[in-house]
């Protein structure tokens, strides 16, 4: 095993290629490059040979594989030296041939095309790559990864697209000013008719005309378990005639089904120039959509950018947990699923001009959650729905911090967000006879409050009109219009978009008598003896020299007796005859310029 180990090692050879070389010769080093596409094309490789171009030098033409890889030891072609090198005017296609390499080059007018011949190719990789002025990846292949690529100043048709294929990634790319192929095509992303168990994950789209990302089942059979997740899109769909995100259908016996798009955030401040929407499941034809979602996406409008979704096939998709923002609340169509609310994005619009995809984590901070948010924990788990999704988030985070995962590309791992926490309610006050000020503190991220009132412990009943009723975002109510000396319960719950909270604990109170308005517990005031017989007396002080009403109500409310007192600075005492009152308990008010209380007293006969 060690020498055959050794021997397929020693078989490897890297070659070089500069426009200072000779393709006459042997290319095995710096000081011997070939000059050409031409020969390199000429070649026959071996698995784990290296075809290297000089960085920063243009190549004109295209290349073409002739030789496949294995899988421990695939055939690269990359740059050397300083830089990347250029590939221009000329695409790189093959057939059949897998184990194939392409990283660190910069492709003018010219990207891939990789189709089934005899076999399907496989196992391909295409990384840290820069295409512009044409260049995409088409592919009818197995076992794709395109990925930390940067795609700017293109169009394509779509630009990154495969169909009749399995097992492909689109990962960690930016993709800037793309524009139509022409028709309904020129999109970013799609993975197309018969492709099955694929991504479109963890990408920046910006400035595209037509879609983001796509699932489409034209023209070569049923979509089965694709996803696109974790995106992040910037002005995307500017002809408004397509979606940001889209599941649709078009053939008469495909189909897609098993498929989900969330975890994306769109943004949007452009007016499209159709019937556009940002989020969608359509169909053209009699294929169906079965079995798939759309959950956990922001969108968010600047002005009257557009519609939010559409869904020409109601109820075979199933969406869930959505966050939809309009900044001036204009946006059309119907909102499937989810919540409108600002997600409180820390600067929407101003995606970084980034052209390193491998920076994007690390510097991309437009469209990163503010504390607060109300999508911080207030998605879905993916595994409700029986998936595993993926280990993090567009930012390399860990994908759930909180419990429940946030909506959009961000994993924040704060505590704000989702529906608000349980307020407490605190004791009334300003308790009158036909009513009462009831308190509570406030919850975070609530928008409005609910409260209860019921003249029962376990509010079976409620007093008319407060039964969960919405009383906005206070947090003390001034109840009025009940009856005199009844026991009352009051209990409050916190709400915003994303929920309710729990009921919060039960204050209970009683009402004064009819015409005991401000009873206080007689601060500042005593009476004595308690309980009396026929006399007592009522003790007070001032700070200076008034008239004193002293009135005495019964439990009913009515004025049983009254006396003016004139009262000097100091400790003042008045004897209360209570010969004419019956058994029971009584109220004495006393009032003046600066006083105002209320005291109890018993009376036993």
């Amino acid at each position: 095993m060690l020498s055959a180990f050794v021997s397929k090692n020693i078989s490897a050879t890297t070659y070089y290629v500069s426009t200072s070389g000779n393709d006459a010769n042997n290319g095995t080093s710096t000081s011997s490059p070939w000059q050409t596409i031409t020969k390199v094309n000429s070649m026959s490789f071996n698995p784990g040979d290296q075809i290297l171009f000089n960085g920063g030098q243009t190549f004109t033409g295209s290349i073409s594989p002739n030789s496949s890889g294995n899988s421990s030891s695939p055939i690269t072609y990359s740059s050397y030296g300083t830089g990347r090198a250029i590939i221009s005017d000329g695409p790189i296609e093959w057939s059949d041939l897998s184990y194939l390499t392409f990283s660190n080059l910069k492709f003018i007018r010219g990207g891939f095309f990789f189709y089934t011949g005899n076999s399907k190719p496989s196992h391909i990789m295409i990384t840290d790559n820069e295409f512009s002025l044409g260049g995409g990846v088409l592919c009818q292949a197995s076992y794709v990864t395109v990925q930390y690529n940067y795609f700017h100043e293109s169009s394509g048709a779509p630009l990154v697209w495969c169909w009749d294929s399995n097992n492909i990634t689109f990962q960690y790319n930016i993709l800037v000013n793309i524009g139509t192929g022409g028709g309904d095509d020129g999109g970013a992303f799609d993975l197309d008719g018969g492709t099955t168990n694929s991504v479109i994950q963890y990408n920046y789209i910006r400035n595209v005309q037509t879609y983001a990302a796509m699932i489409c089942d034209c023209p070569n059979g049923p979509v089965n378990n694709c996803a696109i997740r974790y995106n992040i899109a910037e002005n995307c769909d500017i002809n408004g005639d397509e979606s940001i995100f889209r599941f649709i259908t078009y053939g008469d016996n495909a189909g897609i089904s098993n498929s989900q798009i969330y975890g994306n955030t769109a943004y949007m401040n452009i007016s499209p120039g159709g019937a556009y929407t940002a989020l969608a499941a359509d169909n053209i034809g009699s294929s169906i959509i079965s079995n798939c979602r759309i959950f956990n996406n922001i969108v968010y409008m600047q002005g009257n950018a557009g519609g939010f979704c559409g869904d020409a096939q109601v109820g075979a998709t199933a969406w869930n947990k959505n966050c939809y923002y309009s900044t001036t609340g204009a946006a059309s169509g119907s909102m499937i699923g989810g919540i409108n609310a600002n997600p409180l994005l820390t600067n929407p619009g101003n995606g970084d001009n980034l052209t390193d995809p491998r920076q994007l984590g690390a510097l991309m901070t437009a469209y990163k959650l503010q504390a607060g948010s109300l999508c911080i924990n207030a998605g879905v788990n993916p595994s409700a729905y029986g998936l595993n999704g993926g280990m993090y988030d567009f930012f390399s985070n860990t994908r759930i911090q909180g419990g429940t995962q946030d909506i959009g590309a961000y994993e924040s791992g704060g505590t704000g967000g989702g529906a608000p926490a349980t307020p407490v309610a605190n004791a009334a006050t300003n308790i009158t006879s036909t009513g009462f000020s009831a308190n509570w503190g406030a919850s975070a991220n609530a928008t409005s409050y609910i409260i209860d009132i019921s003249t029962v412990s376990t509010f079976a009943t409620f007093v008319n009109g407060y039964s969960a009723k919405n009383v906005g975002d206070v947090t003390t109510l001034v109840i009025t219009g009940l009856s005199a000396n009844t026991d009352y319960f009051y209990r409050v719950r916190a709400k915003n978009v994303a929920g309710t909270s729990e009921n919060s604990n039960v204050i209970s109170l009683t009402n004064k008598p009819t015409g005991i308005n401000d009873l206080n517990n007689g601060v500042g005031m005593k009476v004595y003896p308690t309980p009396a017989t026929s006399l007592a007396t009522l003790e007070y002080s001032l700070t200076s020299n008034a008239n004193v009403i002293v009135k005495i109500f019964n439990i009913n409310g009515q004025l049983v007796q009254s006396l003016k007192k004139a009262s000097v600075v100091g400790v003042n005492k008045v004897e209360l005859n209570l010969e004419s009152l019956g058994t029971g308990m009584y109220f004495i008010k006393v009032s003046s310029a600066e006083l105002n209380e209320v005291v109890k007293i018993n009376v036993v006969k």
